[in-house]
């Protein structure tokens, strides 16, 4: 497969005097494929296959024969293959694009202070995931309704958080067996769009002091994922929410040339949606998951779980001492996060005992309040 692309851009200022001073843009942006992704399209890479395992004599504890792990066949266990054995590449694939244009405006409000607003709209096409969707396995075949409870938050039925029943698909029995799997990597037909705003007001430098405040926010309207193999695929699978946030800076020459400087930033919190994984075995004695084994289910829309907003403020305080000629010895002193906020930047969003916990970076909280103490030395 070959690319051949050309993305051209524009862009334009006009300064309007009074009215200030405008701007626009517009430009298309190409996506590299990236020869690290032929590994998951080279068939003499790793694969995993996954069956199910019946534990025969209630150990715990796998002995062969307590499962059937033949590909294929009547009696076989096989659940899914994944890996470069079944992945494939639509050779008419297309190059992903972006399409982003932008206009803004900028205003003098006073002697040294600032004000623009920015409007920015992208639009991303052709997008793909690395495994795409089962062409030997069509949708149709996902005809048999399975309908089960959903547990809420805590994973467990017959608690108070439970919620309604749902049903989801199971596919065929004839349609089982890695006979009937080959993902080909192909172009969604849907497009994801993102409109943004972004307001800034810029304080230069007089009078000991100068600042920046901005605040954005996004519109977004996008697809959570650009295969779809099954019907419970295409539920809650768009994110529609808004995204924002705002920085804050400023910094003030105090007595003895001491430069103090403040920043904040602050944005939205953690967002998702609440997951249930239901097992092959209804608790409730109804009809079981034969062919996918297990199904995980998105249960409300994208965004219905919002975490803490995230507010980390910096402190420094800085001094530069002149030693002759060009030398200069300069002393720093930080605080970072003054206020020792500990919010998660993830959450954990599928339902069982560790729903809503903390999770990622660090440990999914904002690390605690550090000091540091600073030299340096320049000529």
């Amino acid at each position: 497969m070959k690319w051949y692309s050309v993305f051209p851009r524009l862009g334009i200022a006009w300064d309007g005097g009074k009215m200030g001073v405008f701007k626009t843009t517009a430009g298309t942006y190409g996506y590299m494929f990236g020869s690290q992704r032929g590994i998951n399209y080279n068939p003499n890479a790793g694969a995993y296959a996954t069956f199910n395992w019946h534990d025969l004599n209630g150990d715990s504890l796998y002995q062969p024969g307590e499962a059937n792990l033949a590909l294929n066949g009547a009696g076989s266990d096989f659940v899914s293959v994944s890996g470069g054995i079944s992945n494939y590449v639509d050779p008419n694939l297309k190059e992903p694009s972006t399409f982003e244009y932008s206009a803004s405006w900028e205003h003098a409000l006073a002697t040294n202070l600032g004000f623009r607003t920015t409007y920015v709209f992208r639009k991303i096409s052709n997008l793909y995931d690395t495994t795409g969707p089962n062409v030997l396995r069509p949708m149709s075949v996902y005809d048999i309704p399975v309908t089960r409870r959903d547990p809420g938050a805590d994973g467990v039925l017959n608690t108070s958080d439970d919620g309604g029943k749902v049903t989801f698909f199971d596919y065929e029995p004839a349609y089982r067996g890695a006979a009937f799997i080959k993902t080909v990597t192909s172009n969604s037909p849907n497009p994801d769009f993102f409109n943004t705003m972004e307001f800034t007001v810029i304080k230069r430098p007089s009078h000991k002091w100068q600042g920046e405040a901005s605040f954005w926010a996004v519109k977004n309207d996008r697809w959570l994922t650009h295969t779809f193999n099954s019907p419970q695929d295409s539920r809650f699978a768009t994110d529609k929410t808004w995204t924002w946030a705002g920085n804050f800076n400023v910094s003030y020459h105090l007595p003895y040339d001491v430069l103090m400087a403040v920043s904040l930033q602050s944005k939205q919190g953690a967002k998702g949606q609440r997951t249930v994984l239901f097992s092959t075995a209804d608790p409730d004695g109804g009809t079981p998951i034969s062919q996918l084994s297990t199904v995980n289910l998105r249960m409300g829309e994208f965004g219905s779980v919002l975490g803490p907003p995230l507010n980390v403020m910096n402190l420094r305080f800085s001094k530069d001492v002149r030693i002759g000629g060009n030398r200069r010895v300069g002393l720093d002193f930080d605080i970072f996060n003054l206020l020792n906020t500990n919010a998660p930047n993830a959450l954990v969003f599928a339902s069982g005992p560790t729903y809503g916990y903390a999770t990622g970076v660090n440990g999914g909280i904002i690390p605690a309040r550090i000091g540091r103490i600073g030299a340096r030395f320049s000529f």
